[in-house]
């Protein structure tokens, strides 16, 4: 008979003969993170307990964060922000000042994503003081520097930070990278930058449910862009009483022509959404279907959610959503900017672009493309780089992606498009 040689298993078998440990159930908890989460904040509650049995503030550390994280990605976010907050008070008041940053690193993500960026951008100013200290959740904490440093306007400084991340995100930062980074784009126009960045963060996803959330980033930036949005199926895998499966089926039905139905979707999706990032996404798109069949209510929508844009101070979205006041009513929506035209572009620019969008970098692509004399030799980005910048940049190698059909959309790029 075949031995169970699960970590579950061998977990178990190590409680049976008294054995178990505040490490063993820490490392079991971080093995069966993603897939079974449940199980992962189990154990890492019985880990503390052992842990302050034996003195372990290692363990006691880990156990906190790994619970954390376990509970945000159930999607119990309220939970997991109390926790990494009850984690951080306790070992600090034992003085242990040298076990917090798992736990603030865990913080900040949930900051940033909730949109307290000023609060992300404290707790990542000191833990990237000491990288060292972070160890492989060091991609986290940039990645949770560059949103927030993004969303409040300061974009130079958050693609600085990308930047700085190519060619060291560690394999967790695979998905978590791409998927903000569409964010990052979603929110500023660049829908279909967006598409194609969220397409490999969905390739990356390490379950279901994290790839449903990427599968409502995918739908908001097609709708932005006038992509065909595809309603999901309900059933064992598309719960209907999902936010993101709410959100996904009120989008289609906008794009269907039915904004009765799109109503339903979105109200339900914000009385089950938690983070504040996604209450906006379907504030937004709740107005723009209200105002097909209720223009002045709409308004009235529309400058609250101004209004509280505006106190989250978050600038790119802001910059989008604010003019919608000054638009004709009755249809009233977020388009994505037009991508660039790429007919005017040299055969270099296009062999250029088309890297791009594999996802290499700039020093990547220089060593791809075959060398030019010295009379005629510059960055293989330079001149189209400086007449477009580099959202057109982005905008101009998905443009080409998406025309040569779905199937192309992402030939596993990096975590940052055409990062320099």
């Amino acid at each position: 008979m075949a031995v169970d040689d699960s970590p579950l298993a061998w977990i178990q078998r190590a409680e049976e003969l008294g054995a178990a440990d505040a490490e063993m159930y820490v490392f079991v908890a971080a093995a069966v993170m993603f897939g079974n989460e449940r199980a992962a904040v189990a154990l890492a509650r019985r880990a503390r307990e052992a842990a302050v049995r034996e003195s372990n503030p290692w363990a006691e550390q880990e156990s906190w964060a790994v619970e954390a994280l376990g509970l945000n990605n159930l999607g119990r976010w309220p939970e997991a922000l109390e926790t990494a907050r009850r984690g951080e008070a306790e070992l600090a008041a034992r003085g242990q000042h040298l076990h917090l940053a798992r736990i603030r690193i865990a913080r900040a993500d949930q900051m940033a994503w909730d949109c307290n960026f000023e609060v992300a951008l404290e707790l990542t100013t000191e833990l990237l003081a000491r990288p060292a200290r972070l160890g492989s959740n060091w991609d986290i904490a940039v990645w949770s520097r560059a949103i927030s440093l993004h969303e409040t306007g300061r974009t130079a400084e958050g693609e600085a930070l990308l930047a700085e991340l190519d060619g060291r995100v560690l394999p967790d930062g695979e998905y978590n990278g791409r998927w903000m980074h569409a964010e990052m784009l979603l929110s500023r126009g660049d829908g279909w930058g967006a598409v194609t960045l969220a397409e490999c963060a969905k390739r990356a996803a390490p379950n279901p449910r994290l790839v449903l959330q990427v599968d409502a980033t995918i739908a908001r930036a097609q709708w932005e862009c006038d992509l065909p949005v595809v309603a999901l199926e309900p059933g064992p895998r598309y719960p209907p009483d999902e936010e993101h499966v709410a959100e996904i089926t009120g989008l289609a039905a906008l794009q269907a022509g039915d904004p009765t139905g799109a109503l339903a979707a979105f109200r339900h999706a914000q009385e089950t959404g938690t983070w504040r990032r996604h209450q906006v996404r379907y504030r937004l798109g709740h107005f723009e279907a209200l105002d097909l069949l209720d223009p002045d209510r709409a308004t009235a929508q529309l400058e609250e959610l101004v209004r509280d844009l505006r106190e989250i101070g978050w600038v790119p979205l802001l910059q989008r959503v604010e003019p919608l006041l000054h638009a004709t009513p009755g249809g009233r929506r977020l388009r994505a900017n037009p991508p660039v035209k790429t007919d005017t572009l040299t055969q270099r620019e296009h062999e250029t672009l088309t890297l791009v969008a594999d996802g290499l970098t700039t020093r990547q692509i220089a060593d791809r493309l075959p060398p030019r004399s010295r009379a005629t030799s510059a960055p293989p980005c330079g001149g189209w780089g400086r007449r477009h910048g580099p959202r057109q940049r982005v905008q101009s190698a998905c443009t080409r992606r998406w025309n040569s059909g779905p199937t192309q959309a992402c030939a596993a790029p990096r975590h940052a498009v055409g990062a320099d």
